[in-house]
């Protein structure tokens, strides 16, 4: 007698066909029946024969399960739920894991829980990635807002722009809590454009240069000039360091600092006690005369004014008196007396070598050797024993002439930092003839800037014409719009990366980012030309994925039939190319051409199956040619859709 043990069998039953393990059941159940009753020999070799052939049918039908494809994704997701709770993906673990510990399985209940549990994989990496990346997005985006606040030194803004910007945090830390990838990606990229905006906002104001003029305007004593060219001083200083303080519009600390330094510039210098006296001497001497003079006694009420208010008495002012009280004396009734005009011609020479040669810094140049060739020609005179009267009186009239001549050097400090300034937009990318406008005016402006005898007006009228040299330089327009279409192209396919070939694509991402940065740092057109060409070339590079959908349906077929019906070597030839088929879909470089000459391939080997025991002549049957037939308008379907896409691509 000879007996199966049904319970061992049946414990394989997930691991083979299910045609063999029901004939091995029943030809277990009918040897059970006949040891149950009388048996004959022959009865009981006949059944021995049949249980047998049914049992090693049972497991030659044996199909290896394997498991490692799930289990690899059960790994996967079990990382993922570590860093952050899924319920989708909770889910999907749970029931992957129970198709994963249960022993009889087929290998299609595995791969079906694997891809399912492969997609929730997918979408719970992209949603811990977009959950990072909006998280990283909301750091960044404080620590810009908290070291930009309203008032701070490090660049200011407005308080409507602080608003904006806090708002779209706190919409983003609201985005935070979905479970869709796709919003959490929408609220990174708005948070990210919210800051750009706001850095745009920023106001940044350059008061280094009023800071220079405050520091200067402190270093200057008070008691040196007269009472109300120093208040006025003050005022500017009071109202430029409020500025300085509380203002962060340029112009208004560029106005700030220009009154400074106007007022520093007016700033005139005290009479000293000797000068007044010296002053208050040469009155009393011509109201000594008792003349009824108009321009004599014009003269003394100038310098009496100067006399009542000698805190305000300027050594300009004070210099002037005397000389005009000089001539006026002079003039009156026609004096003619060569002695008395020999000793005012000394006293003049005397006045201007004590207070005005003794200290000639800051005057111009030119003008105190005017004055010296004027004195040295007076004392010339006084030398020769026959110096008239007319001549004592032209050498006292040049001398007051070039006295009154002086004034102080022009201040350059404005028009030496313009021309600095105009030098660095030589640089710049703008065009030939706005920069050889600049440069004319720059090689004026150093000129004046050269010159220790040019007046306020030629220092302002160059100037002038530097600043508007500079407003007038024209830039170079850049055409950015081949760059800019082949970045929109690119950005679409990296929204749609999956349906490229991985290897075509790689480097795609920091080419584009590349690209991004060239149109927004580029100062020619050959950077733009060249980023331009760099991107379209890794754009025409990349290859759509083939479309299989039609070789995987005839794989399906292939493995729907029951080849045991045909000639073994037609079934192992559809065999083999299934298997072959079935590698190749996973190949993700594989291209359209070899995936339709596959398919056509087994197609061909499907057609020419011809049952066990037939000739290889033999005409495939009416169902042959139908599936054939339907697998050629599967093709001609696959490929109209692939034409379809060709185009689109070609047409982007």
């Amino acid at each position: 007698r000879s007996k199966v043990n049904a319970t061992t069998v049946g414990e394989y039953a997930g691991n083979y066909g299910q045609a063999q393990y029901d004939a091995l059941q029943a030809a277990i159940t009918a040897a059970e029946e006949l040891a149950a009753g009388e048996m004959t020999s022959t009865a009981v070799s006949a059944q021995k024969e049949v249980l047998s052939e049914a049992y090693r049918n049972y497991l030659l039908s044996y199909v290896s399960i394997d498991r490692g494809a799930l289990l690899r994704e059960l790994n996967e997701a079990e990382i993922l739920m570590s860093h952050a709770d899924n319920e989708a993906l909770n889910a999907a673990y749970d029931s992957a894991r129970t198709v994963y510990e249960t022993y009889k399985v087929t290998q299609a209940q595995l791969d079906e829980a694997q891809q399912a549990l492969a997609e929730a994989n997918d979408a719970a990496l992209a949603l811990l990635e977009g959950r990072e990346a909006l998280q990283a997005q909301i750091e960044l985006t404080q620590q810009l807002l908290d070291s930009h606040a309203v008032g701070s030194d490090t660049g200011n803004v407005s308080q409507e722009a602080h608003d904006a910007l806090a708002a779209a945090i706190t919409k983003a830390q609201d985005a935070l809590n979905s479970a869709d990838a796709s919003v959490l990606s929408q609220a990174a990229e708005e948070l990210k454009q919210a800051a750009e905006t706001f850095t745009d906002q920023i106001i940044t104001t350059d008061k280094s240069e009023l800071n220079e003029w405050i520091a200067k305007a402190h270093a200057l004593q008070g008691s040196a000039y007269t009472t109300d060219s120093w208040a006025a001083l003050e005022t500017a200083l009071a109202q430029a360091e409020t500025i300085l303080a509380q203002s962060d519009s340029q112009e208004e600390v560029d106005q700030a600092a220009a009154d400074l330094q106007n007022a520093m510039d007016a700033l005139q210098v005290k009479a000293s006690t000797s000068a007044i006296q010296a002053l208050q001497s040469m009155v009393d001497k011509a109201n000594a005369l008792d003349s009824d003079d108009e321009a004599l006694n014009a003269a003394i009420a100038a310098a009496q004014s100067l006399l009542n208010d000698p805190d305000n008495a300027s050594v300009t002012a004070v210099v002037s008196a005397l000389l005009d009280l000089s001539e006026a004396m002079q003039d009156l009734n026609g004096s003619s007396d060569v002695e008395a005009l020999r000793a005012d011609v000394q006293a003049t020479i005397d006045f201007i070598n004590e207070h005005i040669l003794s200290n000639v810094e800051g005057l111009r140049p030119a003008k105190v050797q005017a004055l010296k060739d004027a004195v040295a020609a007076a004392e010339e005179l006084l030398a020769s024993e026959d110096a008239t009267a007319d001549a004592l009186k032209a050498a006292n009239k040049a001398m007051t002439k070039a006295a009154q001549e002086l004034w102080e050097i022009v201040s350059k400090t404005e028009l030496n930092a313009l021309i600095e300034a105009a030098n660095g937009y030589l640089d710049g990318d703008y065009t030939m003839e706005s920069l050889e406008a600049l440069q004319a005016a720059i090689t004026a402006a150093q000129t004046v800037a050269a010159n220790d005898d040019a007046t306020t007006a030629e220092v302002t009228e160059a100037i002038t014409n530097l600043s508007d040299a500079i407003a007038n330089l024209k830039t170079i327009t850049l055409d950015t719009s081949a760059l800019e279409h082949e970045i929109e192209l690119v950005s679409e396919m990296i929204a749609n990366l999956d349906n490229y070939v991985p290897s075509s694509v790689e480097g795609l991402q920091e080419k584009l980012d590349a690209a991004k940065t060239a149109l927004s740092n580029a100062t020619t057109q050959e950077e733009i030309d060249e980023a331009a060409k760099t991107l379209r070339e890794a754009r025409l590079n990349a290859r759509t994925k083939a479309d299989t959908s039609a070789l995987e349906e005839i794989i399906a077929y292939a493995n729907s039939l029951d080849l045991r019906s045909y000639s073994k070597d037609s079934a192992d030839a559809v065999l083999a190319l299934a298997k072959r088929a079935q590698e190749m879909t996973r190949d993700p470089n594989i291209t359209q051409e070899e995936v339709d000459a596959l398919a056509v391939e087994l197609q061909r080997a499907i057609d020419d199956l011809h049952p066990a025991g037939s000739t290889v002549t033999k005409e495939p049957d009416t169902a042959a040619e139908a599936q054939s037939m339907l697998f050629g308008i599967m093709l001609m379907g696959a490929a109209a859709g692939l034409l379809r896409l060709r185009r689109k691509t070609s047409r982007s």
